[in-house]
């Protein structure tokens, strides 16, 4: 509550320990997303029963040229502060949809989680956006 708090208060406490400020991320946003800076990672999920990976949860992050590694809250707090936070998710998607659709076909029955935002719902037509996007893929809708 507190960060939510902050990120609509346009507080500029940066997400994680030593970031730069909100601002100067939210400036070099756009050039991030025009040289595909930004990727996802996949964090098993596992059914606590059995102990198998019964699939994975997409994770934005960011390979900024001088910081290094940048996690997905701060992010999309520099992303609402550019006014990026749609084309953000969108690239997200896109991202994780891709790797997964290239997945080795052992890899078939593993289900992809992809978070979204407050902001995306709200969107006229996310609902069928999104479902395009993973028709697009290849990646199978059942997972």
């Amino acid at each position: 509550m507190r960060r939510a708090s902050e990120a609509l208060l346009g507080d500029a406490v940066p997400a994680e320990p030593n970031a730069p400020p909100i601002e100067e991320l939210a400036n070099d946003l756009h050039r991030a997303l025009e040289r595909s800076e930004i990727g996802v990672r996949y964090q098993p999920q596992v059914a606590i029963a059995s102990g198998q990976v019964i699939g994975v949860e997409a994770l934005a992050r960011w390979h900024h040229p001088q910081l290094g590694e940048i996690g997905a809250e701060t992010l999309f707090l520099a992303a609402q502060r550019a006014g990026l936070e749609a084309q953000l998710s969108d690239h997200v998607q896109r991202r994780a949809l891709t790797g997964a659709s290239q997945w080795p076909s052992k890899l078939g029955d593993l289900r992809l989680s992809i978070n979204v935002t407050a902001a995306d719902i709200a969107r006229a037509g996310f609902a069928d956006s999104l479902l395009g996007r993973v028709d697009v893929s290849g990646f199978p809708a059942r997972a």
